[in-house]
């Protein structure tokens, strides 16, 4: 029992200091400033549509359509990128924390770390959302005739002069608005996970940069496969974090079920977690420049 309060202790304290060197970064500009994109590009355009259509739109909407949408939604494993790219950071007390926390609760406590920082951003998404929106948005657990007016009646109009601001029918057609909205800070969590644990590996391997390469890689593979509605886009991250094209269509059953994308990061991030594990405990601290 001791032992587990010191481990708790030492994962505790680490998270901290991971928590002050993040709010003293100056990525934290980079994160108002995709939040005031975010806000023009999409969150603006459904409080005028609203407006023009004389309907309100539930609270989650706003949220799950600018998740699911097919281009902006890139911003969010971008957001993930620019957070991560230099993680862990190596600085003057580096070693020092690591020797003393341990080299398990050093690789536990940074990947639950990159879980509540990326959830964090997704709910300052949401509450942005919230804030733009609230005075044409109500609170229930039903799609409002907004997102039903824009997809079944104003689409060609509005698709027309590119206004393109409306839930697909794959997902309202299939989903509750809170289980989409569930669902989806679940598998963008789960993304970041994934892709710090790939930094991590690379990190431990001393191939520091090599991380970043292979999560820009995977995301423009992802997101190319996604335009195009690419078979190949289901094995990889990117088109598994979207629960917007698991159902390509109103009346057919699913293109593929959510249980497969969650365990799909769950597995790949547990392997990864689990080679971390094996490769952390044979890297010698004092010949690395990151370890």
């Amino acid at each position: 029992m001791r032992v587990k309060k010191k481990r708790i202790l030492r994962i505790g304290n680490l998270m901290r200091l991971n928590w002050a060197e993040f709010f003293k970064s100056p990525k934290l500009f980079f994160l108002v400033f995709t939040y005031i994109c975010i806000a023009e590009r999409c969150f603006f355009p459904m409080l005028q549509l609203s407006k023009e259509i004389d309907e309100y739109m539930n609270i989650y909407e706003p949220f799950i359509n600018f998740c699911n949408s097919d281009v902006e939604s890139i911003l969010i494993p971008i957001v993930f990128l620019v957070l991560f790219c230099d993680f862990p950071k190596a600085n003057s007390h580096y070693t020092f924390t690591l020797v003393r926390c341990g080299r398990r609760n050093w690789l536990f406590a940074n990947v639950l770390f990159a879980g509540c920082a990326s959830f964090l951003y997704l709910g300052g998404v949401f509450l942005v959302s919230v804030l733009v929106c609230q005075s044409r948005c109500f609170v229930l657990n039903g799609w409002s005739m907004y997102t039903r007016k824009m997809r079944f009646y104003y689409q060609t109009q509005l698709y027309a002069a590119g206004e393109d601001k409306v839930i697909p029918p794959g997902l309202y057609m299939h989903y509750r608005p809170l289980q989409a909205f569930g669902i989806t800070i679940l598998l963008n969590v789960l993304l970041a996970m994934f892709m710090v644990c790939i930094c991590l590996l690379c990190n431990v391997l001393q191939k520091k940069d090599w991380g970043m390469m292979i999560n820009v890689l995977l995301l423009i593979a992802g997101w190319v496969t996604n335009l195009f509605k690419v078979n190949g886009m289901w094995a990889l991250p990117y088109g598994n974090s979207k629960i917007g094209w698991h159902n390509r269509f109103m009346l057919k059953e699913k293109v593929i079920s959510d249980g497969y994308s969650i365990a799909y990061f769950v597995i790949l991030t547990l392997i990864l977690y689990i080679i971390l594990f094996r490769m952390i405990r044979k890297t010698p601290i004092y010949v690395s420049d990151n370890l």
